[in-house]
């Protein structure tokens, strides 16, 4: 191209040709982090598994010898994804919690746990322990003096 062309785009317009070149070549950087920034950020809804104990049921089960089966019926709200919770205890009495775990859903959130209470002469109210997806939790119970039918 012809000298003279770029003089008088320099003198008509102020800027030559490759003055506004440069500025283009710095200014790409700063453009394209401005678009790829908010692309990694932009998910702030919260989806991790979460669950909160809202009521205990208890009723009573069969009845073996001393043994008695307790049907828990855990009903959770705030419920979201799938949570793993585990009965790790009950005070008040001695109980058997093996095994005494279920998973809660939106679609599914009280399910029913069956525990066994291994003596007659425990007392008539109860906390419960548990885990919700590892984390520990307590919450007091008590039983329903009608029995059910096995579940």
């Amino acid at each position: 191209m012809d000298e003279r062309l770029d003089e008088t785009i320099a003198t008509a317009g102020g800027l030559s040709r490759r003055t506004v070149n440069k500025g283009l070549a710095w200014s790409v950087p700063v453009i394209v982090g401005a678009f790829a920034a908010p692309a990694e950020s932009a998910s702030t809804v919260d989806t991790t598994p979460q669950a909160t104990l809202s009521l205990v049921t208890a009723q009573k089960g069969q009845k073996d010898s001393q043994n008695r089966q307790v049907w828990l019926t855990l009903s959770f709200t705030g419920v979201v994804g799938d949570n793993e919770v585990v009965v790790t205890g009950i005070t008040g009495g001695s109980w058997d919690v093996t095994g005494a775990k279920a998973t809660v859903t939106s679609d599914k959130p009280s399910p029913t746990i069956m525990v066994t209470r291994l003596d007659s002469n425990a007392s008539q109210s109860f906390t419960l322990s548990y885990t919700v997806n590892g984390s520990a939790y307590t919450a007091p119970f008590t039983i329903i003096s009608t029995p059910v039918k096995d579940k």
